[in-house]
């Protein structure tokens, strides 16, 4: 009997330890891989931050067997790899596996270079992805946690059909891709991620335009990840959240989004901002033009021609996008017959020989009457048309709010059109795709503060602002001797008055020097 009491425990015994073998979560055995690829450049509070929680990961947060990697953006070079030792806070940090590991680390995230570099805060995702799927094994759990911008911006000329930069973003045919054709093509790439998680640290939270950019631009990331297999659980500026969750385990969608099988377009779509192109309604009390002017008012169209940039070619594209009618058309279009009307120049402006540009200066719709129009148009050498791309800054009142293409519309004033490169399109006639330009919404010359900025260049840049005015226009020709462009730094105004990127455009100066010159109907 005692026997058998004996063997009846020791089968207990043995089934309870399986019951709690068998019923342990495989999470608390299966080691987790984390992966904290960091871009250059941060701004020094947040290099900080980014040390302080990669610290707490691996003193406090990380499990034993854990293994945790750095690695520096954009280049993918690693800074520590480790694997969580066993102990206390104080045993970790003095144990044999962390000696010398987080010196390069430190250095990397406090050490920032010129503010004013395009190629800060960069992470080049696509590729680093592309280097940890060739080492993925799909039995790890995979935490990517990734600091830096979520706009990706061209390093290289090959790349400039690519670039996010002034609110475009990858259309999901871009995604459906090939990496042949789309340097965000996950033809080939699919699955390579399986089970990943991402969790996306942002330096700030005013990367984005608008909401509904911001919207896109997060939409395009967590489909391009979720093709290749992975989950975009957290994209913020909050550094303790973002850390936080990659420890927490959080797998959680960001957004709910899988890629749109009849999107097949390789094209960069500009934010939403940028498609409405409707002209603002006239005053009622502004005068009506006499009859004999010879224009006539358009019919608001169902659909408005919208310049988009082709990924293979870095021409300007055309796609047809829904508008809402205009109650009030208020633009008019240019005639079908237009007589020869000679365009004045200012006797003390440089010339401007360019064909193209003498060709774009009768393409632009008049201005209608109680308005100020400015527009822009710009020309470099030959192969560096892509790279050139000037920004108008205008206030309808000196000293207050400006409209640019991040800030479309001020009181006073609305930003129409940004264009990114210099033009015409070769094929064009379209004047969007060559004109950047503002309207101004009363006609008080003196009030109003216009300033030309080199955004980005590989050569100086020559061009055009056309002023229109209750039917007189007048061209101003500019040149900016610059082989780069400063993207809209030194923004303030003692700095633009001394900056080789800044030009300022005085109207009143203007029209009273161009007094002589017939006013244009």
């Amino acid at each position: 009997m005692n026997a058998l009491k004996t063997a009846f425990f020791a089968v207990f015994a043995m089934t309870l330890i399986f019951a709690h073998s068998a019923t342990a979560t495989p999470d608390q055995h299966q080691s987790r891989h984390y992966v904290v690829l960091i871009s250059s450049d941060l701004p020094a509070k947040l290099g900080e931050k980014v040390f302080g929680q990669s610290l707490q990961l691996l003193l406090k947060q990380a499990r034993p067997g854990d293994r945790v990697e750095f690695l520096a953006a954009p280049k993918g070079t690693r800074l520590a790899d480790v694997v969580v030792p066993e102990g206390t806070v104080r045993e970790r940090a003095n144990s044999r596996e962390y000696a010398g590991q987080f010196g390069a680390l430190k250095q990397f995230v406090t050490t920032s270079s010129a503010p004013d570099s395009s190629q800060a805060m960069q992470l080049r995702l696509p590729q680093l992805l592309d280097d940890i799927g060739r080492s993925f094994h799909p039995q790890e759990i995979l935490t990517l946690i990734v600091v830096g911008s979520p706009l990706y911006i061209a390093s290289n000329e090959r790349e400039a059909a690519f670039d996010m930069e002034k609110g475009l973003t990858p259309s999901d045919g871009m995604i459906a891709a090939s990496i042949k054709d789309s340097l965000f093509g996950t033809k080939e790439r699919k699955g390579q991620l399986q089970g990943a998680t991402v969790h996306w640290l942002t330096p700030s939270d005013d990367w984005a335009l608008s909401e509904v950019h911001r919207r896109t631009v997060i939409r395009f990331w967590a489909v391009f990840v979720g093709v290749q297999g992975a989950t975009l659980s957290t994209l913020c500026s909050d550094t303790a959240r973002v850390f936080g969750n990659a420890v927490q385990g959080e797998s959680t969608p960001i957004i709910d989004a899988i890629l749109d099988p009849n999107d097949r377009e390789l094209v960069m779509r500009p934010p939403p901002v940028f498609r409405r192109i409707t002209a603002l309604p006239v005053e009622s009390h502004v005068e009506v033009r006499p009859v004999e002017t010879p224009t006539r008012l358009v019919t608001p169209p169902a659909a408005t021609p919208v310049s988009e940039v082709h990924p293979t070619t870095n021409r300007m594209v055309e796609s047809q996008i829904p508008i809402e009618p205009a109650e009030t058309p208020s633009r008019p279009e240019t005639p079908a017959v237009i007589p020869e009307i000679a365009v004045p120049l200012l006797p003390t402006a440089p010339k401007v020989e360019s064909p193209a540009i003498i060709k774009a200066v009768t393409e632009i719709p008049q201005t209608p009457q109680g308005r100020i129009g400015i527009a822009a148009v710009w020309e470099v050498p030959t192969g560096a048309a892509s790279a050139a791309d000037m920004d108008l800054y205008v206030a309808a009142q000196r000293g207050g709010e400006e409209v640019y293409w991040r800030h479309p519309e001020a009181p006073g004033a609305f930003y129409f059109r940004d264009v990114r490169h210099a033009g015409p399109a070769q094929n064009g006639g379209d004047w969007t795709a060559s004109w950047e330009y503002v309207e101004v919404k009363h006609g008080r010359l003196e009030d109003v503060s216009i300033w030309l900025n080199v955004y980005s260049a590989r050569s100086s840049v020559s061009g055009i602002v056309r002023i229109q005015f209750n039917g007189r226009t007048v061209d101003k020709a500019f040149h900016f001797a610059v082989t780069r462009g400063n993207r809209g730094g030194d923004s303030n105004l003692s700095k633009r008055r001394e900056s080789p990127y800044w030009q300022e455009i005085k109207l009143a100066d203007l029209f009273t020097e161009a007094n002589a010159h017939t006013p244009i109907h």
